[in-house]
């Protein structure tokens, strides 16, 4: 044999810390968007496998609250070590398949070690943050204890690579949940490789889930899940934010939606208006929305602000806080008599 057979590699799911193929036996091909040569092949999650890795993410999620604060963050930690021992795996991952530059791939790296750093120290911290003792009348004392919500559904932009994957994983699992994510559709390979990642450090399986697939397919299957507790999603459209808010509604799931942009259509009678954040925290930006779209009728700035408001824009200095955590979160109100 004169020649060498290239056999493109076959990244499975990620669920319960097991690698499983699809239970359709389909795939999706990924291909480089420079020379548009094919990377590997993905498998292509089903409704059955969004079930199974909820099913997981759920048995998973008591043991990995029970753990203490203390120990989850030693566990954040070893994930970042493990990521740092195959940065120069991922930057070449990274730049084969969004053809980034060396120095941005790596800034890209260097950003999720230190997230994921960040999160590990703020493990034992973030109870004593936003927990309270609340006044009450003499002779009993009152505590609002916060405690993870449970399973959250994770859909996950069409940016970056890896980063947007560790900002919205790691607040998600430092207060104790578990979660399933819906990984980036248009590319997925520095995902697919860090569940290798995860599967060799120290977290229990099914604590983190990942499908990859197309995401009109499974995006009702897994936010309309039953078993879901709250919804972390990325949106670009007005359509896009009503579709989740409905799917929480069937069972009261906690919603957190956040975008980088929002680009709506621009039909006859369409206004751009520059739209500040009203929090103050983020910076001016300017969208494009029809006036018919708005919540009231009026059209007015003042609605589109309120409208906009909602959403929460990613960026680093968003990314780095407690808000992001206590997302996550419900508090819990405790009762004790002065005897105790």
């Amino acid at each position: 044999m004169n020649g060498h057979l290239s056999i493109p590699k076959m990244y499975k799911l990620f669920i319960g810390g097991k690698f499983t193929r699809t239970e359709s036996e389909r795939y999706l091909e990924v291909l480089n968007p420079s020379t548009g040569t094919k990377l590997c092949n993905i498998s292509r999650a089903s409704r059955k496998d969004v079930r199974n890795a909820v099913l997981a993410a759920r048995i998973a999620q008591s043991a990995w609250a029970s753990k203490s604060d203390y120990e989850r963050g030693q566990i954040l930690y070893r994930l970042a070590e493990m990521l740092e021992t195959n940065k120069e795996r991922f930057i070449s991952e990274i730049k084969l398949a969004s053809s980034v530059s060396t120095s941005d791939a790596r800034k890209e790296i260097n950003a999720c070690i230190d997230l994921i750093i960040y999160y590990a120290g703020f493990c034992d911290k973030w109870v004593q943050l936003s927990g309270s003792v609340n006044p009450v009348q003499s002779g009993y004392f009152n505590f609002s204890i916060p405690e993870p919500v449970g399973v959250v559904a994770v859909v996950l932009p069409s940016t970056l690579n890896l980063l947007p994957l560790i900002s919205r994983i790691c607040p998600v699992i430092a207060s104790g949940n578990s979660c399933v994510v819906l990984i980036n559709e248009i590319n997925p390979l520095p995902t697919l490789s860090f569940a290798e990642v995860i599967a060799t450090s120290d977290i229990p399986g099914g604590v983190i889930n990942l499908l990859s697939g197309q995401h009109n397919e499974l995006i009702p299957h897994l936010c309309g899940h039953m078993d879901v507790n709250s919804i972390d999603a990325s949106v670009t459209s007005v359509n896009e934010l009503k579709q989740f808010q409905e799917l929480a509604s069937i069972n009261i799931k906690r919603l957190n939606v956040y975008s980088s942009s929002v680009i709506l259509p621009a039909p006859t009678g369409s206004q751009l208006v520059a739209c500040p954040d009203s929090s103050g925290k983020n910076p001016p930006y300017v969208i494009l929305r029809e006036r018919a779209a708005c919540p009231d009728s009026s059209g007015t700035e003042e609605s589109l602000i309120k409208f906009i408001s909602q959403i929460n824009f990613f960026n680093k200095s968003q990314t780095c806080n407690l808000e992001n955590i206590t997302k996550f979160t419900e508090l819990k109100t405790v009762w004790h008599t002065s005897a105790l």
